[in-house]
């Protein structure tokens, strides 16, 4: 892998036609865009490795995006998600919305707007990351609340812990 693929946003693209990976990739190739045939192996790639944006497709193989969408967002509440599907009825982009969707593209889409949309997505992805590394940075450390200098300090001013 070379220096510039590591720097890329991470995508994953959860989509069984390999012809839309195809388009994907040809009209997002500054991103770093992983392939996921179905909802099983989305789910799985998704618990595995740290993305900035997940496209999902609304009808999979072995269940819904919508239902993906939901699993996704009991670990993972923060990465932006959109829809990129056939799926048109208003009911399936509402479904999509409630679940935790920031955005649904019917395709055939306008590329235009959806890079617009992926590059808003990712960079709101990034600023996430950087201010959840810094709130991390200011917690104390778990081995440190009841032992340690801290645990100390705290409890000789009276603080509970």
């Amino acid at each position: 892998m070379t220096n510039s693929e590591l720097e890329k946003k991470r995508i994953l693209l959860v989509e069984d036609h390999e012809d839309a990976w195809e388009i994907v990739a040809f009209n997002l190739p500054e991103y770093h865009v992983i392939y996921a045939r179905d909802v099983e192996e989305g789910l799985r790639l998704a618990r595995q490795l740290r993305f900035d944006l997940y496209i999902l497709d609304n009808w999979l193989p072995d269940g819904s995006g919508v239902g993906l969408c939901r699993l996704i967002r009991e670990f993972d509440p923060q990465t932006p998600i959109l829809f990129y599907s056939a799926a048109a009825y208003l009911r399936d982009k509402q479904e999509a919305l409630r679940a935790g969707a920031q955005a649904y593209f019917v395709k055939p889409i306008n590329f235009a707007e959806f890079k617009r949309a992926v590059a808003q997505f990712t960079s709101v992805a990034g600023k996430l990351d950087l201010e959840m590394m810094r709130e991390d940075r200011m917690q104390p450390r778990a081995c440190n609340l009841h032992g340690g200098r801290l645990g100390k300090h705290r409890m000789q001013k009276g603080f509970e812990i």
